[in-house]
């Protein structure tokens, strides 16, 4: 959900790359209750709703580069939903991966290689070769997205596969609302220089990716200490904003989803003009 994506995109943000001082020893959602637990950087939603997104608005087709890992349970190698469909072939040895079309990293056009794919089969790291693998090997076809392995895949583990997509559908959802960031520290002085350094980090010209608006509605009184806040002192500001979370979902395609043939068989009746019977036609149509 996009209202979570945001506080942990944003709990990410100020406990690394905002560069607070003094450092924040917790960033969440969690008060503390131990002194030391603090300086803290305390978030919560008051109030948030969505502007776009969902229920497939705001879904687009992006061309490009995008490096994805899948992971396929050797025991259940069903696609969600599809429990009635293997990815893995009855000899155990072809693996058909969520998704096909896979490019090179730097996508220009030719064969895949080592950079471009990267294959492990519980835990166990195999090489790529061009054809006929052995033991420990595997072969790909990008376009279907099918693994073929030099022996049977193990009945249990993982295979966990990364590689390239040219093409995938992102979604974009636009939350607004209210955001409290509450500061807890042993005393007031870190108090408000967390409370400016928050502010100033949601602000600058390095803020937060997605964050669209932000403006500051509110700031209030530093408290006194609590002994059940870890004796710390607390500021809560208060934030209207706007953020957009972005979601790359590449639907599963290749081998998965094959085009599946129909035929149609359509009876007609027709009255003979010459001699007035009726006379029945079959057309049959395949696509």
């Amino acid at each position: 959900m996009p209202e979570f994506a945001f506080i942990q995109a944003l709990s990410a943000f100020l406990a690394g790359p905002a560069g607070l001082t003094p450092a924040p020893v917790q960033v969440g959602g969690a008060l503390p209750s131990a002194s030391d637990q603090a300086p803290a950087v305390v978030l919560a939603l008051q109030s948030v709703r969505r502007l776009r997104g969902g229920l497939g608005e705001g879904a687009e087709t992006v061309e490009g580069i995008l490096a994805w890992t899948s992971r396929i349970d050797l025991a259940s190698p069903f696609l969600p939903g599809e429990p009635g469909f293997s990815l893995i072939s009855p000899d155990r040895r072809t693996l058909t991966l969520p998704h096909g079309g896979l490019i090179r990293a730097d996508g220009l056009d030719g064969a895949l290689g080592p950079a471009d794919i990267a294959v492990t089969v519980a835990g166990a790291l195999r090489t790529l070769v061009a054809a006929n693998p052995n033991a420990g090997q595997f072969t790909v076809d990008a376009f279907t997205g099918q693994l073929t392995f030099g022996v049977a895949l193990p009945a249990t583990g993982e295979v966990v596969a990364s590689y390239h997509l040219g093409q995938w559908e992102r979604l974009a959802f636009l939350i607004a609302g209210e955001l409290a960031v509450t500061v807890r520290a042993a005393n007031a002085a870190d108090v408000a220089a967390l409370t400016a350094g928050v502010g100033r980090a949601l602000a600058g010209p390095n803020r937060l990716a997605g964050l669209k608006r932000l403006a500051l509605n509110a700031v209030g009184a530093i408290g006194t200490a609590e002994d059940a806040l870890g004796d710390t002192r607390g500021q809560t500001a208060r934030y209207t904003f706007e953020f957009e979370h972005i979601v790359n979902a590449p639907a599963s395609s290749g081998g998965v989803i094959q085009t599946t043939p129909i035929t149609t068989n359509l009876r007609l009746l027709r009255r003979d003009a010459a001699t007035g019977a009726l006379i029945e036609d079959t057309i049959t149509e395949i696509g």
